[in-house]
């Protein structure tokens, strides 16, 4: 699957969105027991959005949902559960819910059998990107942070030339996923930073002394969210 006109595309989408193709493969599986699990309707909301909680393995009369701070210190709300597997509804209005991370966890008589986090972002949050110093030496690591970041799995973070950073049209340089990660295979933070440097996917490295531009880019495409400027002196 790929780009139409693309030597070996069988099938085709236009436009194609991204500069990898895929397979599509049909396959048969055989199914297995539903495990003990709690599941959200999104791992990124914004406040006021509605938290739908789906879980399974809870005992009747004795199972209860409760929505956690991150690192569990803190309780927001908490509903009994009715059934064995289901869903129930939680709203993150304020002035009860802030930006922030949250974890939804299950217990089963009163001990944690399961749980899974989320974030909230502030209504109209936008992507703020930065480095940690305006200008660098030549093979000097560029620390880019950011705040408000989607959190989508495939984000990266790309690298252009200052006279040619549109990455619609031009050719990206050194780039990194926000998850930090070769593959993209674990989910990015909503804050966070990647550290460029030889390790960095693309070329070159170390980077020319010159002006340059990075961009918070979307899933693996080339639609920028944010950027800001950075230098290399020799």
């Amino acid at each position: 699957m790929g780009e139409k006109g693309a030597a070996g595309v069988a099938l085709s989408v236009t436009p194609w969105p991204s500069d990898h193709r895929a397979v599509l493969s049909t396959f048969q599986i055989t199914p297995a027991a539903l495990p003990t699990m709690v599941a959200v309707n999104a791992r990124l909301l914004t406040v006021g959005d509605t938290v739908a909680v789906t879980y399974h393995g809870a005992p009747k009369g004795s199972g209860l949902l409760e929505i956690l701070s991150a690192d569990g210190s803190k309780s927001y709300e908490g509903r009994p559960v009715e059934a064995t597997s289901g869903q129930v509804e939680f709203s993150s209005q304020q002035p009860n819910y802030s930006a922030g991370g949250y974890q939804v966890a299950l217990y089963k008589n009163g001990k944690l059998v399961a749980s899974v986090p989320f974030w909230l972002r502030a209504k109209h949050a936008k992507v703020k990107l930065s480095t940690d110093k305006p200008t660098y030496t030549v093979g000097q690591p560029i620390k880019v942070s950011w705040t408000n970041g989607p959190a989508n799995r495939w984000d990266w973070i790309g690298v252009y030339k200052a006279g040619a950073a549109d990455p619609n049209l031009d050719s990206y340089l050194i780039w990194d996923y926000t998850g930090g990660h070769a593959s993209g295979t674990l989910p990015p933070q909503v804050d966070g930073s990647v550290t460029l440097g030889p390790s960095s996917q693309g070329k070159p490295w170390p980077l020319p002394p010159g002006k340059y531009v990075v961009h918070y880019l979307l899933t693996d495409a080339y639609t920028s969210a944010g950027s800001t400027t950075f230098s290399v002196t020799k």
